[in-house]
């Protein structure tokens, strides 16, 4: 009998010295994250200029070839001239092709007028003073220099780029990007990632929500810019609300189906949105998170993804990828995006 006690006591006190070597585990690791966490901040916030000049000399010699070349379609999200119609000869096929060609040139001079007043606005955003780089905690001056419709990689699986969508058969959204002090380069490539890279038919607006910004390129020189481009609402709030109101307040006024949260500093990629819409449709009531794809915040490179996507939240609540070979498995059905 008191060898039985013995070992009984023995056991509850290797629990006990178990669950103490767990807890120190814990802490041990919650401080390693908060120091880290700390260090990364510093710094960005101490070296902003401390860059890797091979990587951003590259960026920059890329961003020149082409600048001007990108304007058309891209850029305006007016799709593509009226193609030209092969007809028969006679008197009314010669009209006819007349007119297709009158279209065709009036549709370009327009498009060249707005390049151009959109050219001059962008100068207005520019001339405008802002605040260093270590008050953004990302490289500005790079990001300034980066054209805000660049090409980017499409890094979605292969046999997510083999499938295709009856995009008539798919819900329409609305994009609602809540912003405070960002960068105009930033801010305005989100824009132009989301008009480049979203089908017309599924893209029923952009709703810009300035949640009171006291930069002044953010005030009416952001407003003429955003307000020669199609799809896109600037609605601000009168004072400061944080992210959630800033949120809320663009799902008052959205039109669309769906509504899509972005933050300002985001570049969508190739067929980001159908895989999200073909989801919803399927699971009205699902709330969806896509791959996130990373850029660097001192190159403004378009980082290369992992090959495991799979996301979770950090001792401190923000959330992050895993990676190393460590996952995080929470409740809920694993989504594949591009299953559809």
């Amino acid at each position: 009998m008191a060898a039985e006690q013995t070992t009984l006591r023995t056991k509850r006190l290797y629990r006990r010295q178990m669950v103490d070597v767990c807890r120190y585990v814990v802490l041990a690791l919650t401080l390693v994250s908060s120091l880290a966490s700390l260090c990364l901040m510093y710094n960005l916030q101490h070296e902003p200029h401390r860059v890797r000049v091979d990587d951003i000399s590259s960026v920059l010699r890329s961003e020149q070839v082409g600048r001007q070349a990108k304007y058309d379609r891209q850029l305006m999200h007016m799709g593509p001239s009226q193609p030209r119609a092969t007809t028969a000869t006679g008197r009314a096929s010669a009209s006819t092709e007349g007119s297709l060609h009158q279209q065709e040139r009036l549709r370009h001079q327009a498009q060249e007028q707005l390049r151009e007043q959109l050219r001059d606005r962008l100068e207005v955003i520019k001339s405008v003073p802002r605040p260093p780089d270590r008050a953004y905690n990302f490289n500005v001056s790079v990001s300034d220099a980066i054209r805000l419709d660049r090409d980017i990689d499409d890094t979605r699986p292969p046999a997510c780029r083999e499938v295709s969508y009856n995009l008539s058969s798919l819900p329409r959204a609305s994009v609602v990007v809540p912003f405070y002090n960002e960068a105009w380069s930033t801010l305005l490539r989100t824009v132009h990632s989301i008009l480049n890279r979203t089908p017309d038919e599924l893209l029923v607006e952009i709703i810009l929500v300035d949640d009171s910004s006291t930069h002044g390129y953010l005030k009416q020189p952001l407003a003429d810019y955003v307000g020669m481009l199609p799809k896109v609402r600037l609605t601000r709030n009168v004072r400061r609300e944080g992210l959630v109101r800033s949120r809320l307040a663009g799902c008052e006024i959205a039109r669309g189906e769906i509504i899509v949260f972005f933050d300002a500093h985001t570049e969508c990629n190739v067929g980001w949105l159908p895989p999200l819409l073909v989801e919803l449709k399927r699971r009205p009531t699902a709330v969806l998170q896509p791959f996130v794809d990373g850029i660097d915040p001192v190159a403004m490179t378009y980082a290369k993804p992992l090959d495991v996507h799979k996301g979770g939240f950090t001792w401190d609540l923000r959330y992050g990828r895993l990676c190393c070979g460590v996952l995080w498995k929470w409740g809920g059905a694993v989504v594949q995006w591009c299953d559809g």
